[in-house]
């Protein structure tokens, strides 16, 4: 039982306790100089990335993906488009099985830019989402700053596809990673009631997003003007008089070439209350500097409006037909991208369904591959257990072999003693008769010597060796006196006087005085 254990043991140490090589993933220094400044510094880190020690020398598998992990985020910052999703694939391959925490979520966000980059949203939004688990599941591992990118290209990616309610949701977590200072998730969250029609919600998110561009020090100019210029459009379609009037007396003070399109855009909401011709003004230049077909269209439509009102038939007639021919873009601009979306829905389906089976095939190969290795421990230890028991069959067959042999020699031996008394027996039976009735007969003398070949072999061997001529009388005289007969029941037996067979033996013994011992040995 001992033997058994011991080599099911090294069975499974063969199978599956083979110690697997440990993978350096020791990074030089170099690459953790480019992993230091390439957040702040990304033109710098992807010159260093080219460089001759970097670009051409030998690196392990751990330095060749960071590097590549390292170049796509340069990139990224970079706003250099990625259409090719195989090297990050690998990156994120190699973390997910190898990389910490922050590794992984660092991989997946960069294969996520990669999708949105190609215009793939189902993708894309797979990515990310697998970022903000890792993200959500190791706070203390991860980057809170890269995670809160993470809540915006999301949130931003899935309100595309028009899922309002899961856009606010993922806004409102990335709210809540800064509070009320990161007025860009403040305005986020503000957009997103605005679009799901909950304005007070989106009243105050606007207003606590300004609050927070406020406390900043010193003051981002350009962040200013987006975050309230974003409020001033926002109040003006909400016609909160109240908002529109505080965003537009903190851009009031601005010249009208730095202010965004959003912010000239509020203001003719303003003014168009106040004086019809300033609004129309502040339209104009919202309009000329808007790039954003959707929102030139509406703008279009209110100019058409205002001239309108004021008379100005020619420059209506402009704004319509200018509003017209931008529709039909729209539209065919809107037909395109219904169709990439279906076909990237398409594509997204087929990949998951071509890795669904690739799974299965997987987890089939794996199956059959640990029911053949169970059935080759199990055959195995049959095996084993079958030539223990050969092996003690086999002993026991031997011994009891070798005791039915011993058994049969020695019934063989009892069965010639019992053989040799019975007769001698008889023998001296027969000659205590009276001389004419005891002499032998032929089969009875006959039997003596069958008898005594047989028991002495070795005996008869050396009489007829010793004496080749010795008469048949002698042989049986010599014989008889083997088993025991004195003389004269021997010349009884054989019929012959008791002096004649004194005489004979005599000179048998006197002629071969070394057959003394022998026959004392065979009379034993």
């Amino acid at each position: 039982m001992k033997s058994q254990t011991t080599l099911i043991f090294l069975l499974f140490i063969i199978l599956y306790g083979l110690p697997a090589c440990r993978e350096d993933r020791s990074i030089r220094p170099e690459i953790l100089e480019v992993e230091s400044i390439v957040d702040s510094l990304p033109e710098k880190a992807l010159e260093m990335l080219k460089t001759e020690p970097l670009a051409t020398g030998a690196a392990s598998e751990a330095e060749r993906m960071k590097m590549a992990l390292l170049k796509n985020k340069a990139e990224d910052k970079l706003y250099v488009e990625h259409k090719n999703d195989s090297t990050m694939k690998a990156v994120v391959a190699y973390y997910k099985e190898k990389g910490t925490p922050a590794e992984q979520m660092e991989a997946y966000y960069q294969l996520g830019g990669t999708y949105r980059d190609k215009h793939d949203g189902p993708k894309a939004i797979e990515c990310y989402t697998q970022a903000m688990i890792i993200g959500e599941e190791h706070p203390e591992a991860t980057s809170r700053k890269l995670l809160s990118r993470v809540y915006g290209q999301l949130a931003w990616l899935v309100n595309n596809q028009r899922n309002t309610k899961l856009a606010l949701e993922i806004a409102r977590k990335k709210s809540r990673l800064y509070g009320d200072r990161d007025y860009y998730s403040l305005q986020e969250l503000g957009s997103r009631f605005m679009h799901d029609n909950q304005y007070d919600s989106a009243v105050y998110y606007m207003r606590a997003a300004c609050r927070a561009v406020d406390r900043l020090q010193p003051v981002d100019t350009a962040e200013m003007l987006l975050v309230y210029g974003s409020a001033l459009v926002q109040g003006s379609k909400m016609k909160n008089d109240a908002l529109v009037e505080d965003c537009y007396e903190r851009l009031r003070h601005f010249g009208n070439d730095v202010l965004p399109d959003l912010a000239l855009s509020g203001k003719s909401y303003y003014f168009e209350r106040v004086n019809t011709d300033s609004a129309i003004k502040y339209l104009e230049m919202a309009y000329r500097k808007d790039t954003v077909l959707e929102r030139r269209m509406g703008e279009a439509v209110k100019l058409f409006h205002l001239h309108y009102k004021v008379g100005n038939l020619l420059m209506a007639l402009r704004y319509s037909l200018e509003r017209d021919s931008m529709y039909a873009i729209f539209a065919d601009e809107l037909q395109y991208q219904q169709a990439a979306n279906a076909y990237n829905q398409y594509v997204y389906e087929r990949d998951k369904q071509k890795e669904l089976q690739m799974a299965q095939a997987r987890f089939n190969a794996e199956r059959k591959l640990n029911i053949a290795l169970l059935l080759l421990v199990g055959c195995s230890i049959a095996g084993v257990v079958l030539f223990k028991r050969f092996r003690r069959a086999r002993k026991s067959w031997a011994d009891d072999t070798k005791r039915l042999h011993e058994d049969l020699l020695h019934h063989q031996k009892l069965h010639k003693r019992i053989n040799r008394e019975q007769l001698r027996v008889r023998l001296h039976q027969l000659a205590r008769k009276s001389d004419g009735e005891a002499q032998a007969p032929v089969e009875m003398l006959q039997e003596v010597v069958e008898t005594f070949a047989l028991e002495n072999p070795e005996f008869v061997a050396k009489l007829k060796a010793t004496i080749p001529d010795l008469k048949d009388v002698d042989r049986l005289m010599l014989y008889l006196r083997a088993l025991g007969l004195n003389q004269s029941e021997t010349a009884k037996i054989l019929g012959r006087s008791r002096s004649t067979v004194s005489h004979r033996m005599s000179a048998l013994l006197a002629e071969l005085p070394e057959l003394e011992g022998e026959e004392d040995s065979t009379a034993q």
